[in-house]
């Protein structure tokens, strides 16, 4: 999620952490912390193991085997990054037939402060596929002892999951729009893409931009350096609707940004005026796809966002990306873009 919208955990429901609030399981539930041997799967009539594992070191090389390392998401210590095991703890789901044989893997975590089962690195992370058969996943989902909350699920693996188990419709339900510009589609050609607009919507667009740009700004490419300061334009902008109140997010944010820089694949880019700090918009390029993370700016200064978000698109053309991808969740600003759209489902379960 980037600038010009709320912050994807708090518009994903997200609570912020509360010290003096504590939702741990009880450790002595047979359900919760021991295999379920010879599980009848009523949907297939075999017998299955449903197995917990919560050692780190097991997770990472379960997790490691049974992703598909589709998306920047799918990396483990991308996942890890907000996991914090004095708050959460992981509570992965191995399938197995009834001779132990592996069947696939489902990466819950289990937050402690609020009592909910998530997607293990979901806290950012979107575009989920399941990494097992979804015929097992009502077993699973009803194997889990307490509330489920998963967002931003492959629409299409959704869907198909409930073709499959009409019966996870109860759980499985669109949520929201993952929004992207093809660019591959488009030859990379920014005019192709511009064509795409109406006539009048590009003509506004167009003199915006070149508005905009009559201001002397200047542009650089940078790390991390001004972190404390996207910080600011977060909470300046949206206050108690940010998510950068919270000071385990804002560390977690920071670590991952981090780890991007290391890789090579972060890709800042700041905004100044008469050497003072406008805005800035933190992007990642990875597997050819280029991702818009993050930003935010100085609001008295109009349409800076919309000319920050310009030099990314110039940016992704560049650098040949398959696609720009500005995640789940939209103000509007998304679709002024002429984005184009994928569902997203979620996964929930009341307890």
């Amino acid at each position: 999620m980037n600038s010009n919208s709320v912050t994807k955990n708090l518009q994903k429901g997200n609570e912020h952490i509360s010290p003096s609030t504590n939702h741990s399981p009880d450790s002595n539930s047979p359900n919760l912390n021991n295999p379920r041997p010879n599980t009848t799967n009523p949907n297939t009539q075999k017998k299955i193991n449903l197995k917990v594992i919560k050692d780190i070191q097991e997770c990472q090389q379960l997790w490691n085997k049974y992703s598909p390392h589709r998306t920047l998401w799918d990396e483990w210590e991308i996942a890890l990054v907000f996991y914090d095991p004095l708050i959460s703890e992981p509570h992965f789901i191995l399938v197995e037939d009834e001779n132990n044989i592996p069947l696939g893997l489902f990466p819950f975590i289990f937050k402690k402060e609020t009592g909910l089962y998530r997607m293990f690195g979901g806290d950012y992370g979107e575009d989920y596929l399941f990494w097992l058969d979804p015929i097992h996943l009502n077993m699973i989902i009803h194997h889990i002892p307490g509330e489920i909350k998963i967002f931003d699920i492959n629409g299409d693996a959704a869907k198909q999951a409930i073709k499959n188990d009409p019966k996870l419709s109860t759980f499985l339900t669109f949520d929201d729009y993952h929004y992207f510009i093809d660019l591959e589609k488009f030859h990379h050609k920014l005019e192709e893409y511009l064509q795409t607009f109406t006539k009048k919507h590009r003509k506004n667009f167009l003199y915006d931009l070149r508005k905009i740009q009559e201001t002397p700004y200047t542009f650089h490419w940078e790390g991390i350096e001004h972190y404390d300061d996207f910080v600011k334009f977060s909470v300046a902008r949206f206050q108690e609707e940010s998510d950068f109140i919270d000071e385990h997010y804002v560390r977690c944010f920071k670590k991952l940004l981090t780890l991007l820089h290391k890789k090579q694949k972060l890709l800042t880019l700041t905004v100044s005026l008469d050497g003072i700090l406008q805005g800035l918009e933190f992007a990642v390029f990875d597997k050819g796809i280029y991702y818009v993370l993050n930003g935010g700016y100085n609001p008295q200064h109009q349409n800076l966002g919309k000319l920050i978000i310009f030099k990314h698109l110039e940016n992704a053309i560049k650098l040949k990306a398959q696609r720009i991808d500005f995640l789940s969740g939209d103000t509007g600003w998304k679709k002024l873009w002429n984005s184009q759209t994928e569902e997203y489902y979620s996964l929930r379960k009341i307890s």
